[in-house]
């Protein structure tokens, strides 16, 4: 017997005003701007047809509002997954990622901020426990 598979669809979110500018976002909570939300209807007309089981999002609001055009178009709500949270820059939230490079020699060798392999603990298994809530089916992860 096989296991059935699961189709995951990775999607990152849309613009905001805070990735024009350059600035680690982190957990800021910018909503999409106007390029943002035609990504997200974008990805909407290209993954809501293919009837997802699931569409999942970080509790972010980019992510939310990222997510929320593919489940209308599946007839889904978004479920909220802190798994899929972005990473956490702490105190360099906001700053320009140029300066933080400057000073430290990389944005991960910046005191505070949350290491590659948390993030890892964070998202992988969190992405399982996600697609095995739909076996045989897709999802969608903003």
């Amino acid at each position: 017997m096989t296991e059935a598979s699961t189709l995951v669809y990775l999607a990152r979110h849309g613009q905001t005003v805070l990735n024009e500018s350059g600035v680690l976002r982190g957990l800021l909570d910018p909503p999409l701007d106007e390029t943002g939300r035609r990504q997200a209807a974008n990805l909407g007309a290209a993954l809501g047809p293919r009837q997802p089981s699931l569409v999942a999002a970080s509790p972010l609001r980019r992510a939310r509002e990222t997510a929320q055009p593919v489940a209308d178009h599946a007839g889904l709500t978004v479920t909220v997954d802190d798994c899929l949270l972005d990473r956490d820059y702490g105190p360099w939230a906001g700053t320009p990622a140029d300066a933080v490079i400057a000073q430290w020699g990389s944005v991960d060798a910046a005191p505070g901020v949350e290491q590659r392999s948390a993030i890892r603990s964070r998202a992988v298994p969190g992405l399982m426990a996600l697609a095995r809530r739909c076996p045989a089916a897709s999802i969608v992860a903003v």
